[in-house]
């Protein structure tokens, strides 16, 4: 076992105590937060020239809502398999 894994056990098993809501909750504010700085970069121009549609936000913002959850509880799920990999080597 490297010591990334056993880094990885450690780190994990905080998660895990912590527990999975509560996981999914911070990650996905953390998610939805990054998806709107990265949008704004990107949408910067448009606001400037004029271009920019409110009409969009509401949708938008849910959109990055729903893809901030699925991508946490992808995640989520990709840890616990790596964790429980790991465990079995033991």
């Amino acid at each position: 076992m490297t010591d990334r894994d056993q880094a990885f056990l450690i780190f994990w098993a905080k998660e895990r105590a912590k527990g999975k809501t509560q996981y999914i909750i911070i990650n996905s504010i953390i998610f939805f937060v990054m998806l709107n700085l990265v949008s704004s970069v990107f949408n910067f121009k448009s606001l400037m020239a004029g271009d920019f549609s409110w009409f969009f936000i509401p949708s938008r913002l849910m959109l990055y809502v729903l893809v901030s959850i699925i991508l946490v509880i992808f995640r989520w799920r990709r840890n616990e398999k790596y964790y429980e990999g790991i465990e079995g080597k033991k």
